[in-house]
């Protein structure tokens, strides 16, 4: 930061006319806002002592937008004051070009300096690449770094109609930084800048093809807001989203009490189920809670219908009746007491289309990871309109999804009777015929497999395998109780149910459904241009 006096100079030569420089070039650094506080930088210190607002920060507001308050106080990645700091260096009708993180077309605090951007300058080029480039960069000056960066061109004169061209490099350009720009694996475009600045919650869109916009257009004529479906509930079942809470550790237990709350633990989390894993963590409703700003409180979590995702998103949406209570915002959470439309919802966000518009929006070139938090469920997510022709089609997703997330309950005391066996123990087992056989002491017991024994015979090799059993290792309560999940027909009612959503999102004709029409409603739907478009893009991400 600069001393008073520099400063001082600095923000009046802000006024125009400007009196600074006509090109500005740098690669500021890319440090996130909590660690820039952790250091104790100098300028997040003059903003705690309301020295420097985050309001004017050399004439950039990095801290809202009009009419998009925000409920909480941003926090900006340090790159976002050098780009504020560039701007105001500069003369009427001149340049900065930066190079920095792909960040700036995605995340949620630097929606500002979209607004900014896009209102106050002539944005000329957005040039992105990835690929791992800067060869001779680490320790050892010989390490190849994966990148997802971005350069802009942008003159400080404002323009309300200018054309922005895009340029987007491929991964297969070569790793040479001296050769890349010069490479043809590129794709370029044009976009006018209103359409930026119509669009400041996200831009991840200028490195997309043209599919994607168009996918997106189509995606939008069939289907409503959140917002929209969520006015159209009632009170009583109306959707409530919200985040973690935080609470005194020392008073968690291992035993449940009544109807204390279970702790969902996300890191010991199944996420390759449809359900949550029991935890066996417990919370008293009694014990002290602590929640944050903007909080629904305990609303959310007492509701009887649940919906809950990893904010580090890995892929899948989960869903529960539990009294589940999450913590440290690790986790988010929609909840309702209309189970038809919290299942209906929950069918639509495990949807490949919206998985793709949630990465499309979300994931940046060379990231594993990526987070969805509530607000980009809010912003990116639509739901079908469903007609009365339609009701059909909403109810039977509904229906077939249940049969999909009860087939996680199922154990092997489903499809096995245990009812003529008395004993508890046993050596060894397996099975024959239409038994499974258990030994003890070379004593057989045979119980009756009733259906399934593909499945039954996947269990025991999933759980018991190739390892070498002691005397008496199976335990006839443990061994009623495995999971006897059916993953074959839970994909093939996946996939159904995955049908029946695009169908509604791209208003295919479909007159029947049923699983026994699943082939007919698949070929319905692959004769539209953006089902195979879908499952392309899905498999690229």
């Amino acid at each position: 930061m600069r001393d008073e006096e520099n400063l001082a100079e600095m923000k009046e030569s802000m006024r125009p006319p400007r009196r600074r420089f006509d090109f500005v070039i740098g690669n500021p650094p890319y440090i996130g806002y909590n660690e820039c506080c952790k250091q104790k930088l100098d300028f997040t210190q003059r903003i705690k002592q309301k020295k420097l607002s985050m309001a004017d920060v050399y004439g950039v507001n990095l801290n809202t937008v009009p009419n998009r308050i925000k409920p909480y106080s941003p926090k900006p990645n340090l790159y976002a004051f050098f780009i504020a700091l560039g701007l105001s260096l500069l003369k009427n009708d001149s340049k900065i070009c930066y190079i920095i993180p792909q960040t700036i077309l995605t995340a949620n605090d630097l929606d500002v300096l979209r607004y900014h951007l896009s209102s106050n300058t002539s944005i000329e080029k957005l040039i992105t690449f990835v690929g791992k480039m800067f060869i001779g960069r680490g320790l050892k000056q010989n390490k190849p770094v994966a990148t997802s960066s971005l350069i802009f061109v942008i003159n400080s004169t404002q323009s309300k109609n200018g054309k922005v061209k895009i340029t987007n490099y491929e991964d297969s350009c070569s790793n040479n930084f001296q050769d890349y720009f010069t490479c043809a694996k590129k794709v370029c475009n044009e976009l006018e800048q209103h359409y930026l600045r119509s669009n400041i919650e996200n831009w991840n869109f200028v490195g997309k093809d043209k599919g994607s916009a168009k996918l997106l257009k189509e995606y939008s004529l069939n289907s409503v807001s959140i917002e929209e479906f969520r006015n159209k509930l009632n009170e009583n079942s109306d959707l409530v989203f919200d985040g973690g809470v935080k609470i005194d550790q020392s008073l968690i237990k291992n035993k449940e009490n009544g109807n204390d709350f279970e702790i969902f633990d996300y890191k010991r989390n199944n996420w390759e189920l449809y359900k949550p894993v029991l935890s066996q963590s417990f919370y008293s409703k009694d014990d002290p809670i602590e929640f944050i700003p903007g909080s629904q409180k305990l609303r959310a979590f007492t509701k009887n219908h649940k919906i809950i995702w990893r904010t580090k998103f890995n892929g899948k949406f989960q869903y529960t009746t539990r009294n589940i209570l999450l913590i440290n915002n690790q986790s988010l959470i929609i909840s309702s007491n209309s189970k038809n439309n919290i299942l209906f919802l929950f069918s639509c966000l495990n949807n490949d289309i919206n998985l793709l518009i949630l990465k499309e929006k979300l994931l940046l070139p060379n990231e594993t990871n990526y987070l969805i938090p509530i607000k980009a469920i809010k912003q990116y997510i639509r739901i079908p309109k469903i007609t009365k022709d339609k009701t059909f089609v909403k109810d039977e997703i509904v229906e077939q999804i249940e049969k999909l997330l009860d087939l996680e309950d199922c154990q092997l005391q489903d499809f096995v009777d245990f009812s003529g066996i008395t004993k508890q123990k046993f050596d060894y087992l397996e099975v024959r015929g239409n038994n499974l056989v258990l030994t003890k002491g070379g004593e057989e017991y045979k119980a009756p497999i009733k259906s399934k024994k593909d499945l039954i015979k996947t269990v025991l090799k999933e759980n018991f395998g190739e390892k070498e059993l002691l005397p008496g290792d199976i335990v006839l309560s443990e061994l009623k109780h495995l999971t006897a999940l059916d993953k074959d027909l839970q994909k093939t009612l996946k996939n159904y149910i995955d049908d029946l959503v695009f169908a509604l999102y791209f208003n295919v004709p479909v007159k029947k459904v049923g699983l026994s029409n699943a082939s007919q409603i698949k070929d319905l739907c692959r004769k539209n241009e953006f089902y195979d478009y879908i499952q392309t893009e899905i498999q690229k991400t």
